[in-house]
């Protein structure tokens, strides 16, 4: 902590939050020195770190069928975030009018799910949709989207908002996930788990929703659902510095702590009691008609996945039992074949601990130009290599081996996951023992504008995942359809589905 003043108010704040002096060292040391860049072996390509499930896609449905019976499932969502960047361009329609984003948000404002309930809103206040159209008031609209006068969207978290519309009414993403929930994660005794993240502020909306829709789609689907919701832990949060590498501050003089990113939910990730859990983004739903091929191939992966860890078991039982040289050998066999990875140490206690790990079945899609990270075959530390997921931020802009790895990357990490918790005598592991903690990253940010360096942990499915049993399986690109920005929404895959004309109209 050398040279870094604090106070015992600023300690008084840390302690408030959960935050240990260990932590706060950790975190300045981080800024000074960063973290180290991932060292790129090669990309992950479908033959080399990516299997196609196609040829078995039936296959693997029905062994996920078959081991329902004997497994608990889990949807888990981050749904944390508000949908502030969502409609970011938005925001600006007053100084910016004729952004084509804002432009396009009032030529076709009746194509949004949401239109019904702006329209209701204006009325309320004596206007008029079409007539603010006419008029060309984009900053108006905007406003009654965005702001308390109207819907607030602006405030909302994105879970809430309104993405498709149905006949009866419009469906939000919390709703969607519902759905798929009874499409895929109903267990044996007909009990459909999710569990969400939320941010503090918005638990309560998340809850009334669900107060409000969840026994109509209990009717609907003849389920019953259990749906829990955690909170980021504040002790995760992390220590805001200056260019510097000196504690930022507010305006009244106290420490800024920051969110540090998705990596500080594997602890709510840790506390879900469930052998199968499927993660998958709040944004990344479609419409009822669109979901058939989403739904077969997470349960193909979920298939995959348990068809794996029962090869994997009763491995793990024969070199506890007998741990003869058949036993090391398909032990050795089943980690390179599977997992990628040749040992450099091949004792009983070795294979075991290589086996006896968490391990994620993760949907990778063709690569079309997306931000954010993707399938790579990664050198640790001690000179193994494994399969990870990379953000783009982990990699060395100045290494120019690792920068054609990364224009030569055919995939993309969705974030379309199924992941098994617990080990061969069904005890849950302890997920940070195989977090990664020198994965996280710098990024730059602003407040009051001024420049701030902002910390984030390991990503829940890159560093947070690094030492877990990781298998890439291709999905098609038609599962992943997030909803960046508002405009997202006026997608064909985000539409109602176009009425044919009948025969002779």
């Amino acid at each position: 902590m050398a040279n870094i003043d604090l106070s015992e108010a600023d300690w008084q704040q840390l302690t408030a939050q959960g935050i240990t002096s260990v932590q706060i060292q950790q975190q300045i040391q981080w800024f000074k020195t960063g973290f180290p860049f991932a060292d790129l072996v090669r990309p992950c390509t479908p033959g080399d770190g990516i299997v196609s499930l196609d040829d078995q896609l039936d296959h693997y449905i029905n062994v996920f069928h078959n081991r329902i019976a004997q497994s608990e499932l889990l949807k888990f969502v981050p749904a944390s975030g508000a949908a502030t960047r969502m409609f970011k361009q938005l925001f600006l329609a007053q100084e910016n009018p004729d952004y084509p984003d804002v432009q396009q948000f009032v030529q076709q404002l009746k194509n949004f799910a949401f239109y019904r309930d702006l329209q209701d809103t204006l009325e309320e206040q004596e206007q008029s949709v079409d007539a603010l159209q006419q008029q060309k008031q984009s900053a108006t609209l905007a406003d009654a989207l965005l702001s308390s006068k109207g819907l607030h969207y602006g405030q909302m978290p994105k879970g809430l908002i309104a993405f498709h519309q149905y006949e009866e009414i419009p469906r939000t993403p919390l709703e969607e996930h519902l759905v798929e929930g009874a499409m895929y994660a109903q267990s044996a005794d007909g009990i459909v788990r999710l569990h969400f993240t939320v941010s503090e502020e918005h638990l309560a909306r998340f809850k009334n929703k669900l107060t409000a829709v969840g026994k109509e789609y209990e009717s609907r689907f003849g389920v019953r659902y259990e749906v829990t919701f955690s909170l980021q832990n504040p002790a995760s949060q992390t220590l805001a510095v200056d260019p510097d590498n000196q504690p930022f501050r507010d305006e009244a003089g106290h420490l800024v702590l920051r969110p540090a990113g998705h990596g500080a939910l594997l602890e709510n990730l840790g506390a879900c009691n469930a052998d199968v859990v499927f993660i998958k983004n709040i944004d990344n739903v479609l419409p009822d008609y669109r979901k058939e091929p989403t739904i077969r191939y997470k349960k193909a992966l979920a298939g995959y996945l348990l068809e794996v860890q029962q090869e994997q078991f009763a491995l793990i039982r024969k070199l506890k039992h007998s741990p003869d040289e058949t036993a090391h050998a398909a032990a050795e066999e089943f980690i390179l074949r599977k997992f990628g990875r040749k040992l450099p140490n091949s004792s009983t206690e070795a294979l075991i601990s290589q086996l006896n790990r968490p391990i994620r079945v993760c949907g990778m899609v063709k690569n079309q130009g997306e931000p954010g990270g993707g399938p790579f075959w990664v050198r640790n530390k001690q000179g193994e290599i494994s399969a990870q997921i990379v953000e783009k931020a982990q990699i060395d802009p100045q290494n120019k081996d690792h920068q054609e790895h990364l224009s030569n990357a055919t995939h993309f990490n969705p974030v379309d996951l199924v992941c098994g918790l617990r080990d061969f005598e069904g005890k849950l592991f302890c997920l940070p023992d195989f977090s990664d903690p020198d994965t996280g990253f710098i990024s730059i940010k602003s407040q009051g504008g001024r420049e701030l360096k902002a910390q984030e942990l390991p990503g829940l499915w890159n560093g947070a995942m690094a030492h877990w049993n990781t298998i890439f399986a291709e999905v098609p690109l038609e599962t992943f359809n997030p909803v960046k920005t508002v405009i997202d929404l006026l997608k064909p895959e985000h539409q109602p589905e176009a009425i044919t004309p009948s025969a002779g109209s």
